[in-house]
Formats: structure tokens, C-alpha cells, sequence
């Protein structure tokens, strides 16, 4: 078996048990549990990106990028029922990156939708604004930074199992 094949299992193991443990409600997990997933989370970040393995001290859930369609609100706010089409290029249990030409201020609250296709629903969530970025660059495209918002532990489950099936898609595509 191969260096890389190995190296795949070991972060299909991690992210089985990361699975397991976004699972349940944040506030039932024990202090090792805790600090367990922190672990998984790092590793599991590390695998990803080894070039950038040091997980931005900021962030407390692991981020995986990613390409989903996603609609979201009217940013003009002229319009709060009109939804349209924009890409998550990243995602984790705390927030989002949105690819949009169409920026909203910072601190701004946005709403936006998101379809599931295992199983298949809609998650309907909002957020703050904690990031623009003005001008596309190669770090990242034109858009913004969203910072989740009265999530309940249903929702939280959705994101981390979304995070959870784009980084084992990302682990299945590594090559060394």
C-alpha cells in the first residue's frame, strides 16, 4: 500500500470520528471530547493543506473549501424575499465564504439558502458580515466572510456534516 493510500485511510478514520463527534450538541461533549476534535480538527486541516498546516488560531471549527451553490438574499436589502445565485467557496461550523460581485457592508446580517442532497432539505440560516474582500486576488476570489448566527443543533449538525462530506471529497481527491 502506498504512502498516499495510507495517509487517505488515516484521514478517512479522522473524519469518521470528527463525524461522530459534531454529531451532538456542542455543550454534551465532554472536556476530552473536546479536546479531541480540536486534535481532528488540526490534522485533518494539516492533510489538506500541509502548505498552510497551521490552522488560523482564530478559527475554533475546521474549514474546507469547496464549490456549493447557494442562494442568497438580496443584499441591496430592497427586496428581503428575493434570493439569488452565489458559490460557497469555503465552509466550516462557524461561518462561510461567499463568491459574489455584490458586496454588503461589514457587520451587515444576510440570510441565505442552502440546499442539502443527503438527505435532501433546505437550510434557511443568516449571519453576520466579518469579511470583504473587495477585490478578487489569487488568496481569494471577490465576496465576503460570514460568521453563522442563531444556529440550533439541528442546523449545526447539517454545516459539520457538509464540512464533513466536502473534506472526505478532498481526502479522496489528494494526491501526493
Amino acid at each position: 500500500m502506498s504512502d498516499t493510500t495510507q495517509s487517505q485511510i488515516k484521514a478517512l478514520e479522522w473524519l469518521r470520528l470528527y463525524r461522530s463527534l459534531t454529531q451532538k450538541p456542542i455543550n454534551e461533549l465532554t472536556t476530552p471530547q473536546k479536546i479531541l476534535l480540536k486534535e481532528l480538527e488540526l490534522k485533518i486541516s494539516q492533510f489538506l493543506d500541509p502548505n498552510n498546516a497551521a490552522q488560523n488560531p482564530k478559527r475554533d471549527h475546521l474549514r474546507v473549501n469547496t464549490s456549493l451553490e447557494v442562494q442568497l438574499q438580496d443584499i441591496s436589502f430592497k427586496n428581503e424575499d428575493l434570493f439569488r445565485k452565489a458559490y460557497i467557496k469555503n465552509i466550516s461550523g462557524g461561518g462561510l465564504f461567499i463568491e459574489t460581485n455584490e458586496l454588503p457592508s461589514m457587520g451587515a446580517h444576510v440570510k441565505f439558502k442552502l440546499s442539502i442532497e443527503h438527505p435532501p432539505q433546505s437550510l434557511e440560516l443568516g449571519g453576520r458580515v466579518t469579511w470583504l474582500n473587495p477585490v478578487p486576488s489569487t488568496v481569494a476570489p471577490k465576496g465576503f466572510g460570514l460568521k453563522f448566527d442563531d444556529m440550533d443543533d439541528e442546523d449545526r449538525r447539517m454545516i459539520l456534516g457538509i464540512v464533513n462530506t466536502e473534506a472526505k471529497k478532498l481526502v479522496k481527491k489528494k494526491k501526493k
